[in-house]
């Protein structure tokens, strides 16, 4: 008797799809004196052998590319701090389980931009007053129906909603603003 069998063995050559990197800035984060938090996010198929890693890098005013350290080899995100002034760029590339490695993928370049409240690039939406405050503090309440209290003074200023919403705690106040492009 004579056994006969075939195999079929597939090679992966072909190089993970990547899409450029891009990005936002982080929701309700603290923004510091000379830096913004901004997260980039981006992604890659591979249909083969799958993404084993990327590798992210950063242009910043029109410099050389620099590598970004990254959570794990397989992160899809990382949150930065930027600075307001500097122009950035990024690029990403992926490399598969079977060591293909794709060209990089480069996002959009982009300048931080930080705005003073009175700048006319910024418009607010119906329900917002303007407060003083100096410094920026705020008595708050354990009861819902009272409110919040700022001490005000002329050297700045903060907008505030005029009734709290129903998501938030008692007493919490938040001072938030909106840029229009």
């Amino acid at each position: 008797m004579v056994w006969s069998f075939t195999t079929t063995t597939s090679i992966d050559l072909t190089a993970p799809a990547v899409k450029p990197p891009d990005g936002s800035f982080v929701a309700n984060s603290q923004l510091g004196t000379s830096d913004i938090s901004a997260q980039r996010a981006w992604s890659a198929t591979d249909n083969d052998s799958g993404v084993a890693s990327y590798e992210l890098q950063q242009s910043t005013n029109g410099g050389a590319f620099q590598n970004v350290s990254l959570s794990s080899p397989t992160a899809t995100s990382t949150t930065l701090r930027l600075s307001p002034g500097s122009t950035y760029q990024f690029r990403v590339r992926a490399t598969d389980v079977s060591g293909n490695t794709s060209d990089w993928a480069t996002g959009s370049q982009f300048v931080v931009a930080d705005h003073q409240e009175s700048d006319a690039d910024i418009t607010y939406t119906a329900g917002w007053i303007d407060q003083s405050l100096a410094p920026p503090t705020v008595a708050r309440s354990s009861s819902p129906k009272a409110p919040a209290r700022a001490q005000p003074s002329p050297s700045s200023a903060a907008r505030w909603p005029r009734s709290r919403p129903s998501n938030r705690t008692p007493g919490e106040q938040r001072c938030t603003w909106t840029a229009r492009s």
